[in-house]
C-alpha cells in the first residue's frame, strides 16, 4: 500500500533472513524511502549472523 503512494522499497526480493531461518520465505524486512536521491549507501549484512534476521545497513 506504501508503494502506491510513491514510497520505495530498497529490499526489493533480496534474501533478507539469515541461515538459520528454514522456512521458504527468504524476505522479512523492508526499507521504504520516499526519494532514492537521499540514500548515499544500502546493503544486507551478511555477517555476523545475530538473528534470524539480516541487518539493513541505510545511509543518508
Amino acid at each position: 500500500m506504501l508503494q502506491e503512494h510513491g514510497m520505495v522499497d530498497l529490499v526489493g526480493d533480496a534474501d533478507t533472513r539469515a541461515s538459520s531461518y528454514t522456512k521458504p520465505v527468504r524476505n522479512a524486512r523492508y526499507a521504504l524511502v520516499s526519494s532514492t536521491a537521499v540514500v548515499h549507501k544500502f546493503g544486507i549484512v551478511v555477517e555476523p549472523e545475530v538473528s534470524d534476521h539480516r541487518a539493513l545497513l541505510l545511509d543518508l
